[in-house]
């Protein structure tokens, strides 16, 4: 891939919402129209959006299944206690006491 495709490769994305500047948009389309596998992937990004957009539309959640998930999006995130230290000592006195090259 030679260095304008990958540069287009990052903002495909970008171009493919219709996010570009305009500037930048009509620079993409000229590079599209010249280059296969830029267009390739333009094509297939385009194909793959419509299609998320088409199976989100056809998705319904019953009734019964927003009742169940409604609570879940409003309740508080519960803290872990896993990653919780034993020690009370500061994390660098730690480090320093587990450090093999001590001063």
């Amino acid at each position: 891939m030679n260095m304008p495709c990958e540069l287009w490769k990052v903002k495909l994305d970008a171009y493919v919402d219709g996010e570009l500047s305009t500037e930048d948009m009509r620079a993409f389309d000229a590079h599209v129209r010249e280059c296969p596998s830029c267009a390739a992937d333009a094509l297939s990004r385009v194909q793959l959006k419509r299609a998320l957009q088409i199976a989100g539309k056809r998705f319904t959640p019953s009734p019964e299944f927003r009742a169940r998930m409604q609570p879940s999006l409003h309740a508080k995130p519960r803290r872990s206690r896993r990653f919780r230290s034993r020690s009370r000592a500061p994390a660098s006195r730690r480090l320093k006491v587990a450090s093999p090259h001590r001063n």
